[in-house]
């Protein structure tokens, strides 16, 4: 009985996952449910266009930067450690003044 419980609750975990996982994705068709299997197909097309999007908008921004007038703005260098992220948003301030935050997370 307690075994049964348990995989009860471990069932109802993993479809609450993918509940999440499948609302977070753009839908298609708002009259049907996607299956697991679909969620799953979806996620795997869907993460590296998001990655492809990010990638696009950092070169953007880099790009505004750089034309911005701000003279000495540095390019980011990746860091030798591939689990951190870093970001360095740049704002100016006035003629002589730029603000610059640095922020990182692994």
């Amino acid at each position: 009985r307690n075994r049964n419980a348990s995989e009860r609750d471990r069932r109802k975990k993993i479809n609450s996952l993918f509940s999440s996982l499948r609302s977070s994705l753009p839908t298609l068709d708002q009259s049907r449910k996607l299956s697991i299997s679909g969620t799953n197909s979806r996620s795997l097309k869907y993460i590296p266009e998001v990655h492809e999007q990010a990638k696009k908008l950092l070169q953007n921004k880099e790009e505004l930067l750089i034309n911005s007038g701000i003279e000495h703005y540095v390019k980011p260098q990746p860091k030798a450690v591939s689990s951190y992220i870093s970001t360095v948003p740049v704002t100016r301030l006035g003629d002589n003044e730029v603000m610059v935050q640095i922020s990182s997370s692994n």
